[in-house]
């Protein structure tokens, strides 16, 4: 697992309230939030020993409660690397079929892609077969593609961690000075929000390691 892989796993656990309210907004208000959650990491590595060798992406699998007093799991795969998968769909079905077919669960899935292709975003994998038809279609959430003015008037600490993430995208051939006055910039729109220590402590080491100087 390369840094890009650590940083995003470990600011998923780390901040995962957060990342639901930011990527999951239209059901949040279903969470029981005061039950905590359960990261399902071992469950994933049993179904999916490839994963301990995959750099293509970090999946996270994770239990949480409604306030109905059901379970629902959140099956979190994160694209990292920027290269086109053909057999991406396929991969992320059947991520959700042996899951299903193990622990009969309900499963959300969501991907964010991280790579710099405007055009690669496939949220649907589809099989044909003499009538029968299979479909299964996902949340995708496309870094690059984002409103740099809507992030930074959000106040969700995953805003901030996505304009890193663009920045590092788009960073190119920038010299190490822009890069420095993009990160400064960065950290003082984390300290301006007024989040708790521990939570500017969290996203500043993302902000740090994430965005990257040139020759790092």
């Amino acid at each position: 697992m390369n840094t890009y892989d650590k940083l995003w796993k470990g600011i998923i656990e780390e901040q995962f309230e957060d990342f639901l309210y930011f990527f999951f907004s239209e059901w949040t208000h279903l969470i029981d939030f005061d039950k905590g959650f359960q990261f399902l990491d071992q469950e994933l590595a049993q179904l999916f020993p490839e994963l301990e060798s995959d750099n293509r992406s970090i999946d996270k699998l994770v239990q949480v409660s409604l306030k109905d007093g059901k379970e629902e799991w959140f099956l979190i795969h994160i694209e990292i690397q920027g290269y086109y998968d053909e057999n991406f769909e396929k991969r992320a079905f059947v991520y959700n079929y042996r899951i299903f077919d193990r622990y009969q669960k309900d499963i959300t899935a969501l991907v964010i892609f991280t790579d710099k292709k405007k055009s690669y975003q496939p949220d649907t994998y589809q099989k044909k077969c003499f009538g029968t038809t299979l479909t299964y279609q996902f949340n995708t959430y496309k870094v690059i593609d984002q409103d740099k003015k809507q992030l930074e008037k959000s106040n969700n600490p995953f805003a901030i961690i996505v304009l890193a993430t663009m920045e590092a995208i788009k960073k190119g051939n920038k010299k190490d000075d822009v890069i420095m006055d993009t990160k400064r910039n960065l950290v003082k729109m984390l300290y301006a929000k007024g989040y708790p220590k521990s939570k500017i402590i969290s996203i500043f080491n993302f902000i740090q390691y994430y965005v990257r100087f040139e020759n790092s």
